[in-house]
């Protein structure tokens, strides 16, 4: 073997153990911390529980705070059941509003905690999350 072969074997060996060294670290760092994806909106499901006296008679309904940045569309029809899809989760939270017909049966603040519902690409990637809330019965409530 000469000088020129046993230069290429030495540089063929260093670049197989930086690969290997890089690769590690990529799959170290990626155990350690999650990213978010960029582009995922939150999904947005505020209900109220079951124990609600004439809960089917209820419209559930969720303000936004003003200057929160929220981008928020609502995806369904009223009822006691609140879903949408939010940009921007604020972080004080929102108010839940439930009514019967026109009249505000019970108001709430309620702080929406979004977490991973899924992953994207692998462990390191979150994606798509989502936040859900239940409006539980106030006390002293009585049906109508």
């Amino acid at each position: 073997m000469d000088v020129r072969d046993r230069n290429r074997a030495t540089l063929l060996a260093a670049g197989v153990v930086a690969v290997a060294a890089w690769s590690a670290f990529v799959r170290a760092a990626a155990g350690a911390a999650r990213h978010p994806a960029v582009g995922w909106a939150t999904s947005v499901d505020v209900r109220l529980d079951d124990a609600w006296p004439d809960r089917s008679a209820l419209t559930v309904d969720v303000e936004w705070p003003a200057g929160s940045g929220a981008s928020v569309t609502p995806g369904h029809a009223p009822g006691p059941r609140w879903q949408g899809v939010a940009a921007v989760v604020p972080g004080g939270g929102v108010t839940v509003v439930v009514r019967r017909g026109g009249a505000v049966v019970h108001r709430v603040p309620l702080v929406l905690r979004p977490h991973a519902a899924g992953t994207a690409a692998g462990r390191a990637v979150v994606g798509p999350t989502c936040a859900r809330a239940t409006v539980a019965v106030p006390a002293g409530l009585v049906p109508a």
